[in-house]
Formats: C-alpha cells, sequence, structure tokens
C-alpha cells in the first residue's frame, strides 16, 4: 500500500521550460482558488464550463456543423457560461467521486468493488456541498501552487525540485497538510464574514425631491404662482 503523493513527478518534469511570468500566473491562481475557492465559486464554474465548452468545440466542432470554429466556440463557450452555475452541484459530485475513487485506488488496491468510490464520494460532496467544494478547491489550489511555485524556485536558482521532493517527502507532506487546513479555516472564515456583512446590512432611505408649489400671494397669475421662487421643496 502506498500513500498519495501530492507532488507528482511527471508533471514537473513535462511543466518544465515555462516561462517564469507564466509560473507566477499558476501560482497567483493556486493560490486564488486555495483562498476564495467557495467565496467565488461561480466564478470558477462559470470559467471552467466556458473554457472546457470552447475548447471541445473548437478542437471536434468542424466534425458536426461547417460554422466557422471561432464563432462556434465563442457561442457554444457563452452558452455553457449561462447554464454553469445551475449545475455546480454536478460538477461537485463528479469531483467529489473522482477524488475519492483516486483515493481508494491509491490506498485500498485491492478491495475488489473498487468502483463504489465514485458514487459514495459524489454523494457526500453533494450532501456537503459547501464543505465539499471549500475541500476540492482547497486541494486543487494547493496543488496548482505547489508544482508552479517549485518549478518558479527551480527556473531561478540551481534547484532540482524532484530530487529535493524526493529527499524530503515526508516533511514536504507534512507542511501540505497543514496548509490545506489554514486554507479551508480561511475559506470558512472568509465566508462567515461575507454573511455576517449581508445580514448587517440595511437599506439606505432614498430621498425624492418633490416640488410642492407654494401659494404667493404676490404673484399676479396661475403660472407666475407655480414658477414663484419661494416653492418649497420636500423630500420624502
Amino acid at each position: 500500500m502506498t500513500m498519495p503523493s501530492m507532488v507528482n513527478g511527471e508533471v514537473l518534469q513535462a511543466a518544465r521550460g515555462m516561462s517564469a511570468a507564466m509560473l507566477g500566473t499558476w501560482v497567483t491562481l493556486g493560490l486564488a482558488l486555495w483562498l476564495f475557492g467557495w467565496r467565488w465559486h461561480r466564478f470558477w464554474i462559470t470559467c471552467v464550463a466556458a473554457f472546457v465548452a470552447a475548447a471541445i468545440t473548437w478542437h471536434w466542432g468542424s466534425h458536426w456543423t461547417r460554422t466557422p470554429p471561432v464563432i462556434s466556440a465563442i457561442v457554444i463557450g457563452l452558452a455553457t457560461a449561462m447554464i454553469a452555475v445551475e449545475l455546480a452541484r454536478l460538477v461537485v459530485f463528479g469531483f467529489g467521486g473522482i477524488t475519492l475513487l483516486y483515493l481508494a485506488n491509491q490506498l485500498l488496491s485491492d478491495f475488489r468493488d473498487i468502483w463504489l468510490a465514485f458514487p459514495l464520494g459524489g454523494l457526500v460532496a453533494v450532501l456537503l456541498f459547501r464543505i465539499g467544494w471549500i475541500l476540492a478547491t482547497t486541494l486543487l489550489g494547493t496543488w496548482i501552487t505547489i508544482h508552479a511555485l517549485l518549478l518558479l524556485i527551480e527556473s531561478v536558482s540551481p534547484f532540482d525540485s524532484v530530487q529535493w521532493f524526493d529527499n524530503n517527502a515526508m516533511a514536504i507532506h507534512i507542511g501540505i497538510i497543514i496548509w490545506i487546513v489554514i486554507g479551508i479555516i480561511c475559506q470558512l472564515l472568509i465566508d462567515s464574514k461575507s454573511n455576517k456583512s449581508k445580514l448587517t446590512e440595511t437599506p439606505e432611505t432614498t430621498h425624492v425631491s418633490v416640488l410642492i408649489p407654494v401659494e404667493n400671494q404676490h404673484a399676479d397669475s396661475w403660472w407666475k404662482r407655480w414658477f414663484s421662487k419661494r416653492q418649497a421643496v420636500l423630500k420624502v
């Protein structure tokens, strides 16, 4: 039985050669997922759904339509983005099922009905929608940040990230677990603070200026009375 690893040497090898700017972007994205996974969950779902739909249409759209790939990809991407939030629970179900299935394959590889991990993980994730999404984005954000940060350090200094990880695997995983716990706590605190701010918000009093003509005894005609300088302004 082997313990699952949060750092993949093959990913590090394949991603070598990326520019420092690109790696910095990935680090920023990972930190944003780690910290604002639940707070911006509608944004994340919409972006991912639109990107995936547009990419699929761009690559295989020519098989079912004669519309130029750019137009069809934009239309399908926007249409998918419009309904992506409604499919949020389905996304959580799939991610929870895949995550538990992966862990079961790593920890219980000899178990016969390993496929049961997928529906079980999806069911738990849907029942715990908020916690499940926080956990998923924290794990994904941590995974992206670790790989991008190791490669970023490697790009600016003589540093072998794969060898360093192999030599310090236990300490790195302990640090990763602590980092994940901190991310979950931060997301819960941000969500709690956001809910409290919504409850304490009070609607601002709206004042509408209404011109009420005041009779001017010195005016000679009705139009002078209406446009007299002695008009009163009443705020309601």
